[in-house]
């Protein structure tokens, strides 16, 4: 057994002797301390959340880079994964439609026509 092993070992021995010392000894103290101890640790992971940048608090633009940067590595993935065999045949795949509803406006071409065949 290394020497960090047998550390870290005595370590938590000592740490479970503390315990179940403190247990039996002063019940109500150690369930102060520990109470006490998660307290401050969720106040300083809120903190260091909430200022560090990384937490829930990005910015619209943020969120949509990384949508768009998660999207890209789906198609790149699926790129790769298809059999080389499929690219080789050249199959047709068929397009998505535009979600962009988009109509032609029928002119009056045929007063346009007769207008410049006048001239």
């Amino acid at each position: 057994m290394s020497k960090q092993k047998a550390f870290f070992y005595t370590l938590v021995g000592f740490a479970i002797v503390g315990l179940v010392y403190a247990l039996i000894e002063n019940p109500t103290g150690l369930m102060m301390n520990l109470l006490t101890t998660a307290v401050i640790i969720a106040v300083i992971g809120y903190l260091f959340l909430r200022f560090s940048g990384s937490g829930g608090n990005r910015s619209k633009d943020q969120r949509l880079f990384v949508k768009a940067a998660k999207q890209s590595r789906k198609r790149l993935k699926k790129r790769t994964s298809q059999p080389a065999s499929l690219s080789k045949s050249k199959k047709q795949i068929p397009r998505k439609k535009s979600s962009a509803q988009l109509t032609v406006i029928e002119g009056k071409k045929q007063k346009k026509n007769q207008r410049n065949a006048n001239f």
